[in-house]
Parts: structure tokens; C-alpha cells; sequence
């Protein structure tokens, strides 16, 4: 908590005695509180002077009551002007205009008796026999807050009796009746708005509702065109009046928080600032209004965030009010008391550390936590013009069976309340709010490499009532705050933090009642739930409170064991129970001591998260699956690098190859017999897994290259290898198990030469020799075996170790060192076969060699692809381009690799052509699953190609192991049904706002710069909302519009899934239709009557208005010469159902079409019409896409905006040495479709 001080403002916190006549009293409030009750103690006194200098009615003209702000022109009177007027009326007209301009409207009252919930407000103007602040609702008279508002009261009141007493000018006296009878309407408006505010406010109380106070009307700071409008608090009046400060502090700001320009460089800046004004001649008065440092500029300016401090204990993560202070620790902590169970002992860890700073020495925090308000962030957001509305809209969407938004979906459909209603729907003026939420490490360095990991935790939200354009915004996302490094909170320290953020959850739930929110200024109740979490998978585990990825209970929504995780038969996973799963993470959280949580994780693989506290929340089905890490990052990924994996140095082959992960001795032919014997003669399979898998039972080697011999899966654990040995034993019963050959001659190994037992037992009879002795000769024994050193190398190693080896195998020990290693290399050439070499020609395992990457970045070098879709790098797949983002993979597995594979392996039989099927099964269904519009279809097309491509690969790859991510996503198509399409619910925008805060300038001090983190981006976020104003005046209006288009740059190319992008337009051109176009449109128009506008009577003529861009559904459009890579689209003739190939040669608008629609010349391509050829790319339906004549065939068309489907992908390639086009479409918003084609997958 901040410090408190003692306020005696006379506006709230002091009462008036009226005895001795003085205010006594006050409060302990914070020094900002005190700082805004000071500033409306001098507001209140204006006011009151204001009432007392116009009570006077001696007004001077020039003097404009003396104020800081005048009434207007007086001396330009109304129609009364026209006429000779008596000096009397043209006083009271004066008067009552420039009461009616500085009536005290936007002031919070205080009534003699509270406001009640069950009494409405009646209007005094409404009775008869009205008497000034008299009644139920009248004002208390002793409060300061109160005496402008009466003053005026009375005073307009007087003026009406007064004018009523006249009897000379009969209709200006009317005039001005009704002019004052409007003053006071206007009074008692606003006296009925804080009667009712004041009466929700008690009744969100008594109803146990948090209440935020976000205060009354003050001056906007986004309306930069000083217009004052209706808002809160949050936009208190601190700007400054002068065009000419306002542009320099913004400027200063936007440098400061959005470009993070150093506080040093920014004082340079203002001091270059104040040096232009003066040689531009301007006053010094105008000059001392721009400050000297950047912070006095930020104070002028309400963008400070609502924030609480806290230290944070460098171990353990918890957590202890912090006031601010570091000079001592005066009733404060000096260590952590922090104990994680009863029996545990204290964490003990230091708190503070001592800093020395001008030559003096005082106490720091070591770590600092800084939590920002959710309440008050809300608050901040509903004070936004039309932002309430906004989130109001999505809350009752009709229902749909086309799911374009988690509104769509069942989760948000049929969440419940406490009362059992539908949570969001029909709730009225009430707001309903639905957040997501995200925790994520990242490198506070940013780019800089240290010799150790440091990572920060930030923990993020955002509001899923923002259209899908608004909604990962910078600006419009809710940043907790940073967990200081340099390390990450381990299992449950993150609960800490996050029982913060679930604290006011749990409010939101309840109920917040705002006093004032935009448009609505009696106040508005709001209710809100955190209902997806939207992580990693490590992070996803951590928050729900569920063991690693590699643990035995591995999934977050089964309990399939990882020992059955090859399992693709989803009808017999175990389903996780939620009840069941709480009671485990309680059993945990009460345990006594850490032995027994130990146990308790063990044994249920679940331990307490604060998340559980939600009522609401279940963990099971919120925590949802990630499309970027899990798809791009996971699927395409581990499909390139260790499916079919990467190799630049020769060319790629089938990946027919097996190559475990480590080398695997070979057993001797004798061990292999025995267990193979044993396989074949058990009488049942209980008896076999019994046998294999009993504490005296197959070792895994021996396992693993059964497997191998006779071609059975070799990938997994020991008991999938058992697995798949009792099933290959229960196919083969009808063909005998046949023995390998070397078997029948029992006496060429001996039973204690066992290769398993010489490569890893080591079982040497070294008991003569010293420790490190015994591990050299373990070390040459294996390179010995394994046939990698020679008699050279034997002949130069110590006798005892030649003749320890020797005796180990039952060989003469005598002899010299040249004997003794002949002896050994002879036993090795008629015991153990050296590998065979692998022939020229052979099979290698990689697929992805030098001729397929070549072939591919050649293909990359002829691809034009859209403006919003960033290009993979060159040379990916090199050592020298390394790690790449999952935008990258996502372009590689969906537009670069389709391409090129297809037409390398398309024609091919065998192998070749399987794995093209079963890499193309994974790319379509990814994209299926990644669609903006998801329906049943949708999602059983995914199901069906996730399922077929892990069974190809499974059956085509049996050494690479199914690993987590494979499992997860057969659950997927589980979370489409319930969240509809991915997009709201992936990562990608907490990841940019991850690299904002790694961007920032800081002190380069763990435990400091997370603070710095927090307070600078929320600041950041606030004022980019403010620069994002459509009401800017006009000398704002160019800043603005810089800032705009460089905020609109996108450079890792994700946003676009995520914002609607509608570029700025050079002014249409006029323009004159060739004959032939002009035809087309004629006909076009003909044959739509709709597009026409119906109060046009003029006949249409070519004449037009050409642009150069247009946004359509949020994606940029451009004719050919303009932008030719956003150019090429997928498109249909109006009234048409296929699909056509073209180009955008021209965009316009016509006077003779209706406004909202935009026509489009498209020249078309010619598709091959060679079937055979056509169909190579067409089998894999849309992943495949077409090929067309690389040259337009004439044909011209004139279509709508609504006509055009998507951009495609545009490469020139080579096919039979004819030169064509291929055409990727590259549609986000697919109904119409087709899936790559069925095939059967062979044994291998």
C-alpha cells in the first residue's frame, strides 16, 4: 500500500462546524487522494467566487468575471439585440447566459438526507409550489461541495419570479423565463443523476458489490481538441490550454513510453524544444509552460496506472505489502516468515539489501513486486467513449451453427451465474465481462546472450468482449504484473502473484459496481470471469496445478499414462474428474509437511493452484490448447526436425533408416535367441507380458532390437515395446518365429560374454586396479566392442588394463602387450560382427537433405506472397539460420513445402509419395483447426486427417516416438467444439506484448527493472489509446497520423491474425473506364439491381473514382501496379460457385453504386487443363491449390469486394519442362472444401 498522509480538505474529508463557523477534521488518505481533494478545494472556491461576483450583477464585458476562463463573448447579445432594450434586462441576460455556462453540473452533491435504494428521485420542478434545495432531496447547506450548486439554484430561481414581476417587453421577458426555467432543468438533471449514483451505490454495497469510485465529469485528454465531454477520473484536466505545449508533450511522451527514448534523452529533447519556441519569438510565459524533465510532463498527463507494491522474497515468491519507503524498516519484515507447509521451517531469506547512492548508504528491496488494480484498469476502460456498448454487444449474439468468435462457442454460451441464469445474455445495462488469461517467462535482455538463463514472469489478461480486431491490441490488454528473475517460480511460488489477480476475480464475480462509466453517468454494475487460460504447455501445467509434460499423468485433460501415450484409441483414455482433481489439489495444499506433499504430487500428479478458488473455474476444460506452440512450434516443427529431420550436408533419401536417439548395444545372438524362444513358446499373452515385463524380464535393449530385426515399431518406452512385441507375436501366430542363424552353434559365445553385459554392466574383474583405472578400461571396453579402435590403439594401453580384458573373456593373460591385443582383436573378429557400412546408394534416415531444402529455397525465391504474410528465411533449416518463430514454420509447412514436395514426390510411387500424403494430412488439418470460422465440419475433417497422419506416421517412422504434443492435439478437435475458432484463444498477442516489455529501457537490475516493466507499459498502453483518438483537433491530427502508420508496421508477421487492417488511402483519382470494362460493369450492374442506388435517376457513365487499396474483412487488397503481391486472389464471378484465379487490375467506386461497395477488374488465369498434371497438386484438395498458364488468358471480369474469396500464394515453377503457375489459396475462412484425398499406408 502507498504511504498515508492526514488530509483536511473542506470537500471531503473535513466537516463543518457551524458553531465556530470553520471546517475541522480530516482523514488518512494517500498523497495522490490528497493531492485531487486539494485540487477540488480550489475548484469549489472558484466556483463559489464565481456565484458571488455574478450574484453582483455588475458585470464588466472585458474583464469576463475576473476567471481563468470567461463566459463567451458577452458583448454579442441574442435577438434582444435588435431592439432597445433596458439596461435591466440586458443585465439579467447576461447574467442568466453566463450562469447557465458555469452551471456546476459536473459536481459531486451531498444530500441532507443519504440517498435510500428504494426511493426515486422527484423532480422539485415538477410541483407546484417550488422552493429552492427544499424537500427530500435537498443539499446540505454546511457542505462546501455544496454552495455554487445552491447559489446558482437560488439565484436562477430569483431571476424567474423577477422576470415574472416585469411587465414591459413581454416576449423577451418570455425569452428569458424560458431560458432560466432550462438552467434549472439542467440543475435538477444532474441532481437526479447523483441521487441515483449515489443510491446504486448503496444498493451494490448492501448487495456486497466491490464499488469502484471513478469519480464524475471532468475535461477529456483524448478529445485532444479541448472539448469538455463526459468521462471519469481517469482523464482528470491536467493538460495544458496552448496548442503549441500540448504537441511538444506529446511528442515527448510518445518518444519516452512508446519508442523508449532514455528520460536523459528526452530532457535533451525538451531543452531543444524550449530553445525552438524561443527563437520562434515566443513569450516566456508560453516557454516555462514545457517542462525540463519528461517526469513533469508525465504528471501532467493521468496515465499512471493503479498499482500496489509489494516485496517479494528472492526464493520463495511471497509476497508482503510494501509502502514505498527504502530508508528503513520500521515495522516492516526484515526476512521472509514464509512457510510452505506447518512443519516446514521459515524461507529466512533477506529482504532488503543495503545500496549506497551519493555517498550514503540505506536499505533497498531485493526483489519488488508491483501489481496493477484489475478494478481500477476496468474502470480506465469503461470510461472510454463507446466502450461500454462495446462490450455489451457480443453478450447476445444470436445463436449460430458457423462459430467466428468464442461468443459462438458453447463455453460463453452456456456459462451459468450463481442464479443458474445464462451468465452473459440478457443481463440488461449490466456488463458482463469475459477474460482470458496468460502467464509467460521471457528474457528481459531482450536480444542480449548471457552466460546464465534470466527470465521474467509476466502475467497478462485480456477482455474477450473486444471484437477480434481490438482485442490483443496493445493498448487494450491488462498487464498483472512482472515476477522479478532472475529465475522462474517453481510449482506453486507462482500462486503469490496470482493470488492477487484472483482476488479481484473473485469480486468480479460478486459484482463491481463503477459510480460512473462512459454515457452512463449514474454508475453501472459489472460482472466479469476468467475463463480460458491461454499458455504454453509448461506454464498451462504450473497454473492448473498438474505435473510436467514428461510425468506419468502427463495430460491435462485424460489420465492416459505416458507409458500409453502411443495409444491413438481416444474411446479408452480415462477421462479426468473434476471433483476428484480438487479434492487431490486440497489434499495437497493441507498436507503438513513437504514429505507429504511430495507423496500426494507423486502419487495424484496435482497440486494446489489459487486458480481453484474461482468458484466457476474448472481446470480441465479452461485450460485450452495454443494453436502457435502446439501446431506450429510443436506439430510442424517435431514433424521437419525429428519426424523426417534436417540434413544440408547429403541428400535426403526415405527415412527408412532407423536411428534411435542413443546408441543401443546390440545383444548377443545367444540373448536374442533365448528371448525370442521365450516369445514364441508362451502360451498366452498373459504369461508373455508376465515374462517380458517381470523384475527378472527382457531388458529394454534386447527389446528394442527385436523390434528392429523384424521390422516391429521400435519407438517408446519399455512397455510400448512389449506392447508392440505381444501384437506383432499375436499377428505372426500363424508364421513361425523364426531364430537368428547363429543361434544353433551355442558354443561360439559363451554365456558370460554377452554383449549387453560387456557395453553396460562393465562386469570387468578389476579389483587389482585403482577407480580411475576401472574406468578406463569401461571406456575402451565399449569403443573396444563397438569395434571403433584397432590393434594400434590396444598396443598402446597399459598391460594390467590388456590383461584385465583378456581375463574378462576367458582368454590367456600372458604374454606381452603386442600378444595380449592380437589376443583380443582375434576374440572380437570371431565373437562380434563389425557394423556393416552403409553402401553407397543406401537408405539414409534424413529426409529433408540437401536436394529437397535446395529444391525448396529455389521454389522460395519465385513465391510472391501477400503483404501480411511474412516470408520464411531463405536458408532455414541451416545451422547458420537457427531457431525460427512459428510464423515461420507456419509459412513452411502451408505454403513452401506443399509447393515444392508436391511436385518433386506428386508423380512418385511408393514411399516418396506416402510420406507427401502423410506430411500434407498434418498440413491440412492444421490449417483446418487454425480456421477463423470453425463448424462441425470443420471439426471432424481435423479429427479425421490429425488421426490418419499419426497412425502413417507411426506405421512409416517406427523409431520416432509419439511424443505430448501428438497426444494433445487428438484433444483438439474436443476444444473446437467448446471455444469454436482458435483465435481468440492463442498466443500470439501476449507474445507481442512479452517483446514491448523486453524493448524497454531499464536499470539491467533484476528485482528493479520488473517495476519498470510494469508501470512503463501500463503508461505506454494509456497513452496509445489517447493517440488513438478519432476527435483529435487539427494541429494534433499529423502527430497522430505519424504515429499511426508506424504503429501499424508489422514485423514478425502475426498480426494479422489478430487485428483488421485498413490501410491509409492516397485520394481517389478520377478516372474514365475503358470501353470494354465499362461494358463488363453495365452488365454487372444489369444483373445485380441491388448494387445500384435507387434516388439516382442519371445514366450511368464510365466515369469513376479509381483507388490504389482496399480492406476487405480486414485484409489489405491492391491492383496489380500498386502492390502487385497483394494483387493475386482467389475470387468468384457474381452468381458463380467455382473458383477462379486472378489478378486485381483496377479498384473503383462509381456514384451510380451504392457507398458501401467497391468494384474490382480482375484479369484471369487459364488453370492447366492436363488432368494428370492438374491433379497432382488438386488430390490434396485446398492444401494443394492449382496449376495455371503462367500468362493471363484475356478474360476480364468486373466483380464486387464481396466477390473476392482470399489472396493465394503466386509461384513460377518448372513442370515437365513447360514453365507454370502455381496458385496456393491462402483462406482463413473456408466453408466450401476439400481434404487431401484418401489413401491406404502400407506395412514397411
Amino acid at each position: 500500500m502507498p504511504p498515508l498522509v492526514f488530509c483536511t480538505c473542506r470537500s471531503h474529508c473535513s466537516q463543518y462546524d457551524a458553531e465556530r463557523g470553520t471546517y475541522t477534521g480530516g482523514q488518512l488518505v494517500s498523497r495522490a487522494t490528497r493531492y485531487q481533494h486539494r485540487k477540488d478545494d480550489i475548484r469549489s472556491k472558484d466556483l463559489g467566487n464565481f456565484a458571488t461576483e455574478v450574484a453582483s450583477a455588475i458585470l464588466d464585458e472585458g474583464s469576463h468575471l475576473g476567471l481563468s476562463r470567461g463566459l463567451g463573448d458577452l458583448s454579442t447579445l441574442s435577438s434582444l439585440a435588435t431592439e432597445i432594450l433596458s439596461q435591466e434586462l440586458l443585465t439579467i441576460e447576461r447574467e442568466v447566459h453566463g450562469r447557465i455556462t458555469w452551471a456546476p453540473t459536473d459536481w459531486a452533491l451531498v444530500f441532507a438526507i443519504d440517498p435510500v435504494p428504494d426511493q426515486d428521485f422527484e423532480d422539485p420542478l415538477s410541483v407546484p409550489s417550488y422552493i429552492p434545495n427544499s424537500g427530500l432531496h435537498a443539499l446540505r447547506l454546511s457542505h462546501q461541495r455544496n454552495l455554487a450548486f445552491i447559489e446558482n439554484e437560488n439565484r436562477l430561481f430569483e431571476v424567474v419570479l423577477h422576470l415574472n414581476s416585469l411587465t414591459n417587453h413581454p416576449e423577451q421577458r418570455e425569452a428569458l423565463t424560458d431560458v432560466a426555467i432550462t438552467g434549472l432543468q439542467t440543475m435538477m438533471y444532474h441532481k437526479r443523476r447523483e441521487w441515483d449514483r449515489q443510491r446504486n451505490e448503496t444498493t451494490a454495497i448492501e448487495n456486497g458489490f466491490a464499488v469502484v469510485h471513478t469519480g464524475l465529469t471532468t475535461q477529456s485528454l483524448v478529445k485532444l481538441s479541448f472539448v469538455d465531454v463526459r468521462t471519469e477520473e481517469y482523464l482528470e484536466d491536467r493538460i495544458p490550454r496552448e496548442p503549441t505545449i500540448v504537441v511538444a508533450m506529446l511528442t515527448v511522451l510518445l518518444m519516452h513510453l512508446v519508442f523508449h527514448l532514455s528520460r536523459r534523452a528526452t530532457m535533451v529533447m525538451l531543452a531543444g524544444m524550449r530553445c525552438m519556441l524561443s527563437s520562434l519569438g515566443a513569450n516566456r510565459e508560453l516557454i516555462d509552460q514545457l517542462p525540463n524533465d519528461p517526469r513533469s510532463v508525465l504528471n501532467r498527463f493521468n496515465l499512471d496506472p493503479r498499482c500496489s507494491s509489494f516485496l517479494q522474497c528472492p526464493v520463495c515468491y511471497a509476497l508482503y505489502p510494501y509502502s514505498g519507503t527504502i530508508t528503513s524498516v520500521t515495522g516492516g519484515i526484515n526476512r521472509c516468515p514464509y512457510k510452505s507447509t506447518p512443519s516446514s521451517p521459515p524461507c529466512n531469506t533477506p529482504l532488503w539489501e543495503e545500496r549506497r547512492s551519493g555517498g550514503s548508504t540505506f536499505l533497498a528491496p531485493r526483489r519488488k513486486y508491483i501489481h496493477q488494480s484489475l478494478k481500477e484498469w476496468v474502470g480506465r476502460l469503461l470510461a472510454r467513449p463507446g466502450i461500454p456498448e462495446l462490450f455489451r454487444e457480443p453478450c447476445n449474439r444470436p445463436p449460430t451453427t458457423v462459430m467466428g468468435d468464442i461468443w459462438d462457442a458453447p463455453v460463453l454460451r452456456n456459462f451459468k451465474d450463481v442464479d443458474g441464469r445464462s451468465f452473459f445474455r440478457d443481463r440488461g445495462n449490466e456488463i458482463r465481462l469475459a477474460f482470458s488469461l496468460n502467464a509467460d517467462g521471457f528474457n528481459p535482455f531482450h536480444m542480449i546472450e548471457a552466460k546464465q538463463s534470466v527470465s521474467c514472469t509476466a502475467i497478462y489478461m485480456a477482455v474477450l468482449n473486444f471484437p477480434e480486431h481490438l482485442r490483443f491490441l496493445f493498448r487494450n490488454m491488462y498487464l498483472a504484473g512482472v515476477i522479478p528473475g532472475p529465475g522462474k517460480p517453481s510449482l506453486d511460488q507462482i500462486n503469490h502473484a496470482l493470488s492477487l489477480v484472483v482476488a479481484e476475480l473473485l469480486e468480479f464475480w460478486r459484482g463491481v459496481y463503477y459510480t460512473v462509466i462512459f454515457a452512463s453517468p449514474s454508475g453501472c454494475l459489472t460482472k466479469g470471469a476468467m475463463i480460458p487460460l491461454i499458455c504454453d504447455m509448461l506454464s498451462a501445467r504450473q497454473l492448473t496445478g498438474l505435473s510436467s509434460a514428461t510425468s506419468t499423468l502427463f495430460c491435462t485433460f485424460c489420465l492416459l499414462t505416458i507409458q500409453d501415450i502411443e495409444n491413438l484409441d481416444k474411446s479408452t483414455w480415462p477421462a479426468r474428474d473434476l471433483v476428484a482433481q480438487i479434492e487431490h489439489a486440497k489434499l495437497w495444499r493441507d498436507s503438513s509437511s513437504e514429505a507429504d506433499r511430495d507423496a500426494c504430487f507423486k502419487a495424484h500428479g496435482v497440486h494446489w493452484s489459487v486458480l481453484l478458488d474461482l468458484p466457476y473455474w474448472n481446470p480441465i476444460l479452461f485450460s485450452v490448447i495454443d494453436s502457435m506452440h502446439a501446431a506450429h512450434l510443436g506439430l510442424f516443427h517435431s514433424h521437419c526436425r525429428k519426424v523426417w529431420r534436417i540434413d544440408v550436408s547429403a541428400d535426403g533419401g526415405e527415412g527408412m533408416a532407423i536411428q534411435p536417439a542413443k546408441d543401443v548395444p546390440r545383444p548377443s545372438d545367444r540373448t536374442l535367441s533365448r528371448w525370442l524362444a521365450i516369445i514364441r513358446d508362451s502360451p498366452d499373452t498373459t504369461a508373455l507380458r508376465r515374462s517380458l515385463m517381470g523384475s527378472d524380464g527382457c531388458p529394454k535393449d534386447v527389446l528394442w532390437h527385436i523390434c528392429v530385426d523384424n521390422k516391429i515399431r521400435s519407438a517408446g518406452g519399455r512397455r510400448q515395446l512389449v506392447d508392440n512385441i505381444i501384437g506383432w507375436r499375436n499377428r505372426a501366430e500363424t508364421t513361425p518365429i523364426e531364430l537368428p542363424a547363429c543361434a544353433a552353434s551355442s558354443s561360439q559365445t559363451p554365456d558370460n560374454s554377452d554383449f549387453e553385459s560387456i557395453a553396460s554392466e562393465s562386469s570387468l574383474d578389476a579389483s587389482s586396479l585403482q577407480f580411475r583405472e576401472k574406468e578406463k578400461i569401461d571406456k575402451t571396453n565399449k569403443l573396444f566392442i563397438e569395434h571403433k579402435i584397432g590393434k594400434s590403439t590396444l598396443k598402446r594401453l597399459k598391460v594390467a588394463i590388456l590383461q584385465t580384458m583378456c581375463r574378462s573373456r576367458s582368454l590367456d593373460d600372458g604374454g606381452t602387450r603386442e600378444a595380449l591385443a592380437m589376443r583380443l582383436i582375434n576374440w572380437r573378429e570371431s565373437n562380434i560382427p563389425r557394423p556393416r557400412e552403409p553402401e553407397p546408394g543406401t537408405e539414409t534416415r534424413e529426409v529433408l537433405g540437401r536436394d529437397v531444402l535446395e529444391a525448396v529455397w529455389d521454389d522460395m525465391t519465385r513465391t510472391e506472397l501477400p503483404s501480411w504474410m511474412s516470408p520464411a528465411p531463405r536458408n532455414w533449416g541451416t545451422a547458420a539460420r537457427g531457431k525460427l518463430t512459428a510464423d515461420q514454420w507456419k509459412v513452411i509447412a502451408t505454403v513452401h513445402l506443399p509447393i515444392t514436395l508436391i511436385r518433386l514426390w506428386g508423380t512418385k510411387e511408393g514411399r516418396h509419395l506416402l510420406l507427401l500424403c502423410n506430411f500434407m494430412d498434418l498440413s491440412a488439418a492444421v490449417q483446418l483447426a487454425s480456421q477463423r470460422i470453425i463448424t462441425q465440419k470443420h471439426i471432424d475433417d481435423y479429427e479425421r486427417l490429425i488421426l490418419r497422419y499419426l497412425q502413417g506416421m507411426k506405421v512409416m517412422f517406427k523409431d520416432t516416438p509419439l511424443q505430448p504434443i501428438h497426444h494433445v492435439s487428438l484433444h483438439a478437435g474436443e476444444f473446437l467444439k467448446l471455444f469454436g475458432p482458435t483465435h481468440p484463444v492463442r498466443t500470439p498477442g501476449f507474445e507481442r506484448f512479452n517483446e514491448r516489455l523486453g524493448s524497454q529501457n531499464t536499470n539491467m537490475k533484476s528485482g528493479d527493472l520488473e517495476a519498470t516493466f510494469t508501470m512503463t507499459a501500463c503508461r505506454a498502453a494509456n497513452l496509445e489509446w489517447m493517440m488513438h483518438s478519432e476527435n483529435a483537433s487539427d494541429h494534433i491530427r499529423p502527430l497522430l497520423d505519424a504515429f499511426l502508420r508506424v504503429s501499424n508496421e508489422d514485423h514478425r508477421g502475426t498480426r494479422l491474425a489478430d487485428e483488421n487492417h485498413f490501410p491509409p488511402q492516397k485520394p481517389p483519382q478520377n478516372a474514365t473506364l475503358e470501353p470494354h470494362i465499362y461494358k463488363l460493369f453495365l452488365t454487372l450492374i444489369s444483373g445485380v439491381p441491388s448494387l445500384t442506388r435507387s434516388n439516382l435517376l442519371a445514366p450511368i457513365t464510365p466515369n469513376v473514382l479509381e483507388l490504389e487499396k482496399v480492406s476487405i474483412s480486414g485484409v489489405i487488397y491492391a491492383r496489380e501496379k500498386s502492390l502487385p503481391r497483394d494483387s493475386n486472389i482467389i475470387f468468384r464471378r457474381p452468381g458463380g460457385s467455382s473458383d477462379r484465379v486472378g489478378r486485381i487490375k483496377q479498384i473503383f467506386r462509381s456514384e451510380h453504386v451504392v457507398s458501401e461497395v467497391t468494384l474490382l477488374v480482375v484479369a484471369q488465369y487459364r488453370l492447366v487443363s492436363d488432368p494428370t498434371v492438374q491433379g497432382t497438386y488438386r488430390r490434396f484438395g485446398f492444401a494443394g491449390g492449382y496449376l495455371c498458364d503462367p500468362g493471363e488468358d484475356g478474360r476480364r471480369y468486373v466483380i464486387r469486394s464481396t466477390d473476392v474469396i482470399c489472396h493465394f500464394a503466386r509461384t513460377v515453377l518448372v513442370w515437365g519442362g513447360e514453365t507454370l503457375m502455381h496458385a496456393l489459396p491462402l483462406n482463413s475462412k473456408m466453408i466450401d472444401y476439400q481434404v487431401p484425398m484418401d489413401y491406404t499406408i502400407p506395412e514397411f
